[in-house]
């Protein structure tokens, strides 16, 4: 019923039945008894109402506009490597993560790592402290640059994985899923900044991957 009708309509409702409960208190301190009670009904339905406008038009005005999907910078990205089987090669060091594999390199104080989910379920089911590094030379890192590839997502993951990237001072991480086609998108491109262009340029070229520019 009220579906159509915009919010601000249930404001300006509001704010006219509340001058009119104003106008009502002031006269039911003036009129005789007979008089008071009657009124007094009547503006207890005038708070009612306006009780209910309110709530419609706080309902329309911040829950629907909590619904609307923000829009992130996307890219696309083609790998020009098999990194499973490149990784030795290149300086990584593999661990074994049932959800998939990650990598790890440490160059001139700064370590890059890469993961590749492979099955997106035990992804978000397996045990945490499967990612912990014990490697002591991250302490002595000046610089971090990571990147996870889904070859596996669902709808609900994407929604999760749109957060993955962003970065701190010491820290630049970002995430690319697989596509139909074969390439990669990232779903939230974080332009990196500072100390993190030389770095993300190197784990880039290590996996042989560049960007699709349009037509």
């Amino acid at each position: 019923m009220f579906k159509n009708i915009k919010a601000r309509y249930f404001w300006i409702a509001a704010g006219v039945l509340l001058l009119i409960a104003i106008g009502l208190i002031i006269t039911i301190t003036r009129v005789d008894g007979s008089y008071s009670t009657p009124l007094t009904v009547v503006l207890v339905v005038i708070f009612v109402i306006m009780t209910f406008l309110i709530q419609f038009a706080s309902f329309k005005s911040f829950n629907g506009r909590a619904k609307k999907k923000m829009k992130y910078p996307t890219k696309e990205f083609k790998l020009g490597v098999n990194f499973e089987d490149e990784y030795q090669k290149l300086g990584y060091k593999m661990k074994n993560r049932g959800y998939g594999f990650s990598y790890l390199k440490i160059k001139d104080r700064v370590a890059y790592k890469v993961v590749i989910v492979n099955d997106i379920n035990k992804y978000y089911n397996h045990d945490e402290n499967q990612n912990e590094e014990t490697n002591k030379e991250l302490d002595k890192c000046v610089s971090f640059i990571g990147i996870e590839i889904f070859k596996e997502s669902t709808k609900e993951s994407l929604e999760k994985i749109v957060d993955y990237s962003f970065q701190v001072e010491k820290i630049y991480y970002t995430a690319l899923v697989l596509k139909e086609d074969g390439n990669y998108k990232c779903l939230n491109y974080v332009s990196p900044e500072g100390k993190h262009i030389t770095p993300f340029a190197n784990l880039m070229n290590d996996l042989k991957c560049s960007e699709i520019v349009s037509e």
